[in-house]
């Protein structure tokens, strides 16, 4: 028999994984400068599967992940079932990395929200909270390459860099990001998104639209009168607070309260 040994191997196949990764990246920038939304984010979400965990801190993964979430956001097409499976998926994979659940989990919260589902929404706020919350100091340590923004109140594309940015300052984003949404989902009178003057930009370095996460008002055709406190509640996804003592949760020192299993909107301690 010959001695001779297999070529490849476990290096071979790391290699071959990282040329996928690349081509499937490459490719979903084409599909999206060629306005095919679908299929770039496709190839965006494909991209990052081709690593399958071989190397969760290769140093573009961030920008690819966040290229797939951008799209799903932006709404230029309605998330499909299998959107929300990936991103569940993440958020459940414990060996992935909490920035990346976190960031999964807002997602799946924004795109309830465009949905109106509230509820389900201030949910996944919450989750990508705790889940950036919980970012070990190893991961709060590393650095991804992401599109760097001048502190200039208007920066135009030519300023915009690709740099390092430290997994610490992301999570916090995402978190800050998270915990606003769900601020104004719990007590929207009191709490308003401040102005961001400065532009949105993807991972690719273009701009996002500034209305395409616009608030939507609700307005009412009838003359139907209620109180100040019955509108906070109506619009409140409730959840801050126990329905029964009205107590808040950091009054009770507990993170989450139980959700009534039948109404799904009642919340107890």
């Amino acid at each position: 028999m010959s001695s001779k040994k297999k070529k490849g191997g476990k290096g071979g196949g790391e290699k071959k994984k990282f040329r996928l990764y690349q081509q499937l990246s490459n490719q979903a920038v084409h599909d999206f400068q060629s306005g095919n939304h679908r299929a770039s984010a496709d190839h965006y979400l494909a991209s990052l599967q081709a690593l399958d965990g071989t190397n969760q801190y290769q140093a573009n993964r961030w920008q690819i992940f966040t290229g797939y979430t951008s799209i799903l956001r932006e709404k230029f097409f309605p998330p499909s079932q299998s959107d929300f499976d990936a991103l569940q998926v993440i958020i459940a994979t414990k060996s992935e990395l909490r920035l990346f659940r976190s960031e999964a989990a807002l997602t799946i919260g924004l795109l309830h929200w465009d949905a109106g589902d509230r509820q389900k929404a201030a949910d996944f706020y919450r989750e990508a909270i705790h889940i950036g919350r919980k970012c070990t100091p190893e991961e709060l340590g590393k650095t991804f390459i992401t599109t760097i923004v001048p502190n200039d109140a208007n920066p135009n594309v030519n300023s915009l860099r690709l740099g390092p940015k430290p997994v610490r300052e992301i999570v916090d984003g995402v978190i800050k990001t998270a915990t606003e949404n769900l601020a104004i989902l719990q007590a929207p009178r009191e709490h308003k998104l401040a102005p961001d003057s400065r532009s949105k930009y993807r991972s690719d370095g273009t701009t996002i639209p500034k209305d395409v996460r616009a608030s939507r008002l609700l307005s009412s055709g009838g003359a139907l009168t209620i109180t100040e406190e019955q509108y906070d509640r109506l619009l409140s996804s409730g959840g801050d607070k126990c329905d029964y003592c009205q107590k808040m949760l950091a009054e009770l020192g507990i993170r989450q309260l139980l959700q009534c299993s039948r109404c799904k909107k009642a919340y107890y301690c």
